[in-house]
């Protein structure tokens, strides 16, 4: 479907449609384990409109594949997008991913903290959900992520 989207939106001129689309394919790769696909599709919707609101969601899409695929330099940039993002948002959804986003640049008692401190600020915002995701996946992932040291 994101394809047949694209096609006509690329066909039509609307730019917009394609940011969407490409940031609907990076969610949908990451979470397939596409992280490769993910990171190329992610980075064209942060490139699209850099300051924009779907960008920043973009960039989160984009730290979590190039993490996975061991792009250190890209989520380096990728945190430096997220952080620049939430800098005038104080609020526990904004501070929340950005706990969560430092935790995947980070191992050990550190992540752990920074997990807990997302899990615990989103799960005070609108964005609750996201809460039992993160620590869905820090319990699934800590083992992996902890034997890591290289993206720390």
């Amino acid at each position: 479907m994101i394809e047949a989207v694209l096609t006509e939106a690329t066909a039509a001129g609307q730019g917009t449609v394609t940011e969407r689309c490409d940031f609907s394919r990076a969610v949908l790769c990451n979470g397939l384990g596409q992280y490769e696909e993910a990171l190329v599709a992610a980075r064209a919707a942060v490139d699209y409109h850099p300051r924009m609101y779907l960008s920043a969601w973009a960039a989160v899409e984009l730290l979590k594949a190039a993490i996975r695929a061991g792009r250190t330099a890209v989520a380096e940039d990728a945190l430096h997008h997220v952080l620049e993002a939430t800098v005038h948002l104080p609020n526990d959804a904004a501070q929340g991913i950005v706990a969560r986003s430092r935790a995947l640049m980070t191992t050990g008692e550190r992540a752990d903290g920074l997990y807990r401190d997302a899990i615990e600020r989103l799960g005070r915002s609108l964005l609750r959900a996201m809460s039992s995701i993160v620590g869905a996946r820090r319990g699934a992932r800590w083992p992996r992520r902890a034997q890591s040291p290289a993206l720390a």
